[in-house]
């Protein structure tokens, strides 16, 4: 009986001390899992997060730019003049010209203007007109197309830009509904745009051809014409102000 008595305490230990060892191992296995399950979660919500918070700044940024083309000690450039309308910086990384990258490093910081000039444009050799199709790329992988036409340098005609349209661009500060635009050619008696506008628009883009001095009279309407006038200027456009900027 002594001996049998033994036999069974030493099967009982065994069994307590295999317990314990198993206890121990799955342990050691599960909860590192755990820990790495939740630094997984963590990384990913993190990634989550940065990936929204990028995407809500790629919806906020707005801006505009046209393109004035000009030549400095016989090159011919194109400046573009940038604002960025938006409450954060907006960093350009490339310009394409005409369907080629090129790499750039220009940051506009919130609510202000910059600019950005473009050289070596042609081949100083060539007397063949060439055209620019200009677009940027910021950052965020937003694309913008300027507000203005498209700059063509004629060597045969002494080497001088063409548009084939200008812009005149009416920036709203604060929407207003209810508007009338009015824009006409002074000099040839062209009238260009005589119509109401769609309500409440941050600005409004309007296309002429010739060049000269443009009158552009903005009327806030209540339901009856010629009710309240927000601004009667004068803009000039051509080849170097291709685009006539009024503020109201």
């Amino acid at each position: 009986m002594h001996t049998i008595g033994s036999f069974c305490r030493r099967r009982g230990m065994s069994a307590i001390f295999g317990t314990i060892i198993f206890i121990g191992i799955m342990f050691s296995a599960v909860i590192p899992m755990f820990l790495v399950m939740r630094q997984a979660d963590t990384l990913y919500e993190k990634e989550k997060f940065e990936v929204g918070r990028l995407d809500e700044e790629k919806g906020m940024e707005n801006m505009y730019f046209y393109l004035l083309p000009t030549i400095v000690e016989d090159e011919p450039i194109i400046t573009l003049k940038i604002s960025n309308r938006c409450e954060i910086a907006v960093k350009i990384i490339h310009v394409w010209i005409n369907g080629e990258p090129r790499d750039v490093d220009c940051l506009i910081n919130p609510t202000s203007n910059g600019e950005l000039v473009l050289r070596e444009l042609i081949d100083p050799e060539s007397q063949e007109p060439v055209s620019f199709n200009i677009k940027v790329t910021t950052d965020k992988g937003n694309i913008f197309l300027p507000y203005s036409g498209t700059p063509t340098y004629n060597p045969e005609l002494g080497g001088s830009w063409e548009m084939d349209y200008y812009i005149i661009y009416i920036m709203m500060l604060h929407p207003e509904s209810q508007l009338h635009i009015f824009v006409k050619n002074i000099d040839t008696e062209t009238t260009y745009f005589d119509y109401n506008v769609d309500n409440n628009e941050p600005g409004y883009e309007i296309s002429v051809t010739e060049i000269g001095e443009y009158q552009i009279i903005v009327t806030k309407l209540y339901g009856k014409p010629s009710e309240e006038v927000l601004t009667n200027t004068n803009r000039s456009v051509g080849p170097t102000n291709p685009m006539a900027l009024v503020i109201i």
